[in-house]
């Protein structure tokens, strides 16, 4: 049988609803198979900024400031969402999302990589990529990705 020991959810904070959609996901592989979750945001676009917008200096500042935000926000939303006594990894790196979320996966061994879709436009797609389109083609463990207008029962 298959056991997914350790469990990769690529949280994404700026769709609440997507989290919600995944979290009883992650609670069942937590309960079955007594899985180590790991809670990985990746802070992105801050390459554009320095290009577009302003200097090296005040793009680190702000990417710094982003990543303590995320952590912040991690706590909570597993203060909030996650039983008591589970214990969760919760990471935040900067980066690519998808070259981020396939080495951390590699490099800690993961055995299931956990993620939604946000369910972009065919061209909204294209313009912007999809991680989790890339994730799927690229991982080396399986990867299930959770459509968030999905209603469980």
């Amino acid at each position: 049988m298959v056991k997914f020991k350790k469990i990769l959810w690529p949280i994404d904070i700026g769709y609440a609803d997507l989290n919600s959609s995944i979290l009883p996901y992650i609670n069942s592989f937590i309960e079955k198979y007594d899985a180590e979750p790991h809670l990985l945001y990746v802070v992105s676009g801050f390459e554009q900024q320095v290009m577009m917008y302003s200097t090296y200096v005040e793009s680190e500042e702000l990417r710094e400031r982003a990543m303590r935000d995320a952590q912040v926000y991690l706590r909570k939303f597993v203060k909030e969402n996650i039983a008591e006594g589970v214990e969760i990894k919760t990471v935040v790196q900067a980066g690519h999302p998808t070259r981020i979320i396939l080495d951390y996966a590699d490099n800690n061994q993961i055995d299931l990589i956990v993620m939604g879709t946000q369910g972009r436009g065919r061209f909204e797609e294209f313009i912007l990529g999809s991680v989790s389109k890339q994730v799927v083609k690229r991982a080396k463990a399986p990867v299930l990705t959770i459509n968030p207008h999905i209603i469980i029962k």
